[in-house]
């Protein structure tokens, strides 16, 4: 038997083009990101370059970025 690989992006294509798994990959990020605003008031104390606020900014344009697509 032979095993193939694939790249990641060529996974996630395959799995994106379903648009069932499409749905339930997009209600996933949905999650994350409302779990990530209810931490939004923690941050508020904390200034805009510390390094929560930061990766907390960049994971939620990550996520946005992926729902766009």
């Amino acid at each position: 038997m032979e095993i193939t690989m694939t790249s990641l992006d060529d996974l996630k294509r395959k799995i994106l083009s379903n648009p069932e798994a499409k749905a339930e990959y997009d209600a996933l990020l949905k999650a994350e990101l409302e779990s990530l605003k209810a931490d939004t008031p923690e941050l508020m104390d904390l200034p805009m370059d510390s390094p929560e606020v930061k990766k907390w900014q960049e994971r939620v344009l990550s996520i946005k970025g992926k729902l766009n697509q």
